[in-house]
Formats: structure tokens, C-alpha cells, sequence
């Protein structure tokens, strides 16, 4: 669910910025396009994975009176991390739709590419199903595998996206 609502409130993240002109006068200012990249993942970062995993540990302290350490919680929303797919769809597309139909789309794929046999287990939105272990404190084996598989895909949407916003 939480990816869901990350594509639904960042889908124009980016494409709002490039149709109203804001972005332009900001490019114009000396910032990189890879520091104005950057700025949009770390806040969306900071906002939806480190803000709502306070909120998760908070709340089961709450109302089971114990919570997992934070650090199982936070490896479970490192998973998150998978969806710089939706920055990289609000940079290329040139419309909200659009930017929506790319950032679901490339959210169905990763979630169904957890059900192609033999390779699945190791793919990033695994992360996604072994939140609930995560916190419980249950250490998943293949998880170093999984963060790293999932910072490559994050760095690679992130490089996408600077150089799309380069060309346009």
C-alpha cells in the first residue's frame, strides 16, 4: 500500500515543476541537474521511508506495547527505494497520466517479477513481502542482496532521470 500512495502523491513531482517553469529558473541558478534529482529522491526519501517507519514503530509500542528495534523497521522500508521508478516517470513524461500509467506500470512489473521462478526471491520487491519478518525481528538471509540489488535499480532510475531531465 505504501507504494501506492508514493506513486499517487509524487507522480507529478517533477513534471509539475517542468510545466509551471519553476524547474527551468532553478537549472538556470547553477544547480545541477543532478543536485535538483537528488534534492526531489532525498525528500521524498525523508518524507514517506524515514517518517512513516517513526510512525510504524511508534504505533505498535502503542498498541502491543513493544516494538521491534527501528533498524528491522527501516530495512523493510528500504524497499521503498524501488520507487524512483516514479521520479524517473514524472521526469520523462510530459503530463500527470502519463507519468501515472509509467510509474504503476513499472510498479506492476516489479511486483510480478517476484513470481518468475528461481530469480524472484533475489529481486527488489521481495523486500516488500518480508517487511512484516523484518520487524518482528526475523533476519532474512538473502536481505544484503536484496538492499544492494535495490540501491542499483534506485541508482540507475536516478541516472536515468538526470539524463532525461538533461536533454529536455
Amino acid at each position: 500500500m505504501g507504494g501506492i500512495c508514493i506513486i499517487l502523491v509524487f507522480m507529478g513531482y517533477v513534471m509539475g515543476e517542468k510545466t509551471s517553469g519553476s524547474a527551468v529558473l532553478t537549472l538556470t541558478k547553477k544547480l545541477s541537474h543532478t543536485s535538483f534529482t537528488m534534492a526531489k529522491f532525498v525528500t521524498v526519501a525523508a518524507a514517506f521511508c524515514l517518517l512513516s517507519a517513526s510512525i510504524c514503530s511508534a504505533y505498535t509500542r502503542l498498541i502491543f506495547e513493544y516494538a521491534s528495534e527501528l533498524t528491522n523497521i527501516l530495512l523493510g522500508v528500504i524497499a521503498y527505494a524501488v520507487f524512483t521508478i516514479t521520479l524517473l516517470a514524472s521526469t520523462i513524461s510530459q503530463s500527470t497520466n502519463v507519468s501515472a500509467v509509467l510509474a504503476f506500470g513499472g510498479f506492476i512489473i516489479l511486483m510480478l517479477s517476484n513470481y518468475v521462478p528461481k530469480i524472484g526471491f533475489i529481486l527488489p520487491c521481495t523486500l516488500l513481502s518480508k517487511t512484516v519478518e523484518l520487524s518482528s525481528g526475523i533476519f532474512y538471509s538473502g536481505i544484503v542482496g536484496l538492499i544492494i540489488l535495490s540501491s542499483c535499480l534506485s541508482v540507475i532510475c536516478l541516472s536515468l532521470s538526470v539524463s532525461s531531465l538533461k536533454r529536455q
